[in-house]
């Protein structure tokens, strides 16, 4: 019997081969490096992983912890630049005239080289790869320098000049590799550039549902394009400093605003995309619905989301009426004055408001906004905008029949301050990107995508560069197509100053308009000074509203 049992226990033995001893087995709860970087699906579980340490938006929210620390940085981002103040979320207040001249939280993006060294792990791990499909390889390293180059712009119009890495560093590598010197601008720049180049190459033109939110040709074009109008505006506004570690030389401005324009022409005579257009009668709600219908014909790029219990932003958490909201906040951050006043009319007369008349008269919200540019409406909610079948009340005190102004208790059973009305100076809010069908809930509630390129962006950027080139003609028409949509009275003549209004009210809250007063070297003059707010308070008996002008907020 024993001999029968030794039997049993060589041939068991001997059934895992003479070249394989069974202590060395591989652990089959274990997955490998060497099976990872060779299983297509693992590879691409891995670049999932790279897509999400790149905070296209700051209102990702992945914890509780990671969505305080992003709203803070995502109310810096936004809403500097004539955009809005008031950040009181969390105990945080912040308002323009306390900008530093450092530039603070501003400035800083932790994520960024953090986010390289994965990416460039990535391509060297994928490059390395003897199994993979050469096709599959390809494409799925042309996504990862896609990330890479957008990486490096997210960096280099926040510093300048900064170190290029493209290769992964080891901590044994020599000091020069651990500690390299800064590039100049010009160089990061033209590295940026070059990238766009290649990667449109290797990427397809489109792709089918299954993978939506993959950058194609066209979204490496719209990097080139947005990358190389920074650039030669650097040149042609800017000064160069330490060296060219700071500045690009004037010369080379031409030929960027030419790259620039090149990459959106490509883009718009591929046919592609196109403005969004599907409710031409109702320009208010055409408007909107760029940002809600996802994947539609405008869209070049996009970060996903899925919302409650995935990948969500906090977008709406934070900007959607306190009443409405089950965090119990809401209206964080509040367009000045000023920015109201950008919007025109819709005959195309200036939409500024007179500070004195406003003093004197009593207004409906017809009176007051009836006219004014339907993107204006599909923005910015104030009083008596509609949202979830109510109507917001944002005044902030009652004039009684006596004209005395109450703030406190209730006049004829309305209680002195509107529902929807957060605080002194805030009878609006930004209503753009916010869906309406469905309230919002925290955490990780918000499962609207945040669209990265879009058409609209590339029109004006071509309009910017083409009239810089000295082809003014093509720059009315790109501008005229923007407002056409919009329902705006088409221009018969184009400025530089109208190029940059434009794009100040079609891109309004898309994250550009701090980075725009930066490269156009405007920014310290821009963001100098007194901005201003009022309140509306409801005259009981005409049930119009006195405006309370508060001349510095």
């Amino acid at each position: 019997m024993k001999k029968y049992k030794f039997l049993y226990l060589i041939l068991f033995l001997a059934s895992f081969g003479c070249s394989e001893d069974i202590l060395d087995r591989k652990p089959l709860n274990i997955l490998t490096e060497d099976l990872v970087w060779n299983d297509q699906a693992l590879v691409d579980a891995k670049l999932y992983g790279v897509y999400q340490s790149i905070p296209f938006l700051y209102h990702d929210v992945s914890s509780w912890s990671n969505g305080i620390k992003n709203v803070y940085q995502q109310y810096q981002e936004h809403f500097l630049g004539c955009e809005g103040y008031n950040i009181s979320w969390g105990g945080v207040q912040y308002e323009m005239g306390l900008l530093q001249s450092d530039g603070g939280c501003l400035e800083w993006w932790e994520k960024g080289y953090a986010a390289v060294r994965g990416i460039n792990d990535f391509m060297d791990r994928v490059s390395a790869s003897a199994e993979l499909d050469a096709d599959f390889k390809k494409q799925r390293l042309a996504e990862a320098r896609f990330l890479r180059a957008f990486a490096y712009f997210t960096m280099v119009k926040r510093y300048g000049g900064i170190p290029l890495i493209t290769k992964t560093t080891q901590i044994n590598d020599n000091q020069e590799e651990l500690y390299p010197k800064r590039d100049k601008e010009e160089d990061v720049y033209n590295f940026i550039l070059a990238e766009c180049d290649a990667i449109a190459a290797d990427l397809p033109e489109s792709y089918d549902n299954n993978n939506y939110g993959r950058p194609s040709k066209y979204a490496a074009l719209a990097l080139k394009s947005r990358a190389a109008m920074y650039a030669a505006s650097i040149a042609q506004w800017g000064s160069v400093q330490l060296n060219g570690v700071v500045g690009i030389p004037a010369d080379k401005a031409q030929s960027l605003w030419q790259e620039s324009y090149n990459a959106s022409k490509a883009i718009i005579e591929a046919d592609m995309f196109q403005l969004f257009n599907k409710y031409p009668d109702d320009k208010v709600k055409n408007y909107q619905r760029i940002w809600l219908e996802e994947g539609n014909v405008e869209t070049i790029f996009a970060k996903q989301y899925t919302g409650k219990g995935g990948i969500g932003n906090n977008w709406a958490i934070m900007h959607i009426p306190q009443t409405w909201n089950s965090f119990g906040d809401g209206t964080s951050t509040v367009p000045y004055l000023e920015t109201i006043d950008e919007y025109e009319n819709i005959d195309g007369s200036p939409g500024k408001l007179d500070r004195e008349e406003i003093k004197t008269k009593l207004y409906s919200m017809a009176e007051l906004w009836g006219k004014k540019d339907p993107r204006f409406h599909a923005s910015v909610y104030t009083q008596e905008t509609m949202m979830f079948e109510n109507s917001c009340q944002f005044y902030r005190g009652i004039l009684n029949a006596n004209g005395k102004l109450v703030t406190s208790g209730s006049v004829d059973g309305k209680t002195w301050k509107g529902r929807e009305n957060p605080g002194p100076g805030r009878p609006w809010g930004v209503l753009k990107f916010l869906d309406l069908t469905e309230k919002p809930e925290w955490p990780d509630a918000g499962a609207t995508d945040w669209i990265v390129f879009r058409y609209g962006e590339i029109l004006l950027n071509l309009a910017e560069a083409a009239f810089e080139l000295g082809t003014p003609a093509e720059a009315l028409d790109a501008v005229n197509q923007i407002r056409a949509r919009a329902g705006m009275p088409l221009l018969s003549a184009i400025t530089r100053d109208a190029i940059r209004h434009e794009r100040k009210v079609e891109l309004k809250f898309e994250l550009h308009r701090y980075w725009d007063l930066r490269r156009y070297r405007t920014a310290v003059t821009e963001l100098t000074g007194d901005f201003s707010s009022f309140n509306l308070n409801l005259d009981i008996i005409t049930g119009k509203f006195k405006i309370e002008l508060i001349e510095k907020i």
